[in-house]
């Protein structure tokens, strides 16, 4: 057997050990209440505004996946995948900004619950779904133009 034969097979562990060793590291930054909401009452809370946000999330990444067979895209063209995922950041942090208030909740508590649910710190979740967010106009004016 050759080394280049286990390549992929070390690089898939060292990144599993990676992830790991991240999630390990951040686990202390992932907010554990909101105020004096503890996690449970805000998951349980937010459950549906949660479901929303998740699915446009998955709808925009499948959208943008199936954009490239429906519509025939090239595989190298970039402004199917911005669309769906600048798109799906995009209507997610909307409906976790405007869903709760519907309710007469707390769009604050909507993000925090959200960022629980992620086990993922605030800040690195929102400021990443932020960047995204800037996908959608750029794409929009490339398919324009």
């Amino acid at each position: 057997m050759d080394l280049g034969e286990f390549r992929p097979i070390l690089s898939g562990l060292i990144g599993g050990l990676v992830a790991l060793g991240l999630t390990k590291l951040w686990a202390r930054w992932i907010p554990t209440a909101s105020g004096d909401k503890p996690a449970a009452w805000l998951l349980a809370s937010y459950r549906g505004t949660l479901r929303i946000a998740n699915l446009v999330l998955a709808a925009g990444l499948i959208g943008a996946g199936a954009s490239y067979r429906i519509a025939g895209f090239a595989n190298n063209d970039w402004r199917p995948l911005a669309l769906g995922v600048g798109g799906g950041c995009t209507v997610a942090l909307l409906v976790l900004a405007l869903h709760p208030r519907l309710r007469h909740g707390n769009a604050r508590d909507a993000f925090v619950a959200f960022a629980i649910s992620s086990r993922t710190p605030a800040s690195l979740l929102y400021g990443v779904m932020g960047c995204l967010t800037a996908l959608l106009p750029l794409a929009l004016f490339y398919f324009v133009t």
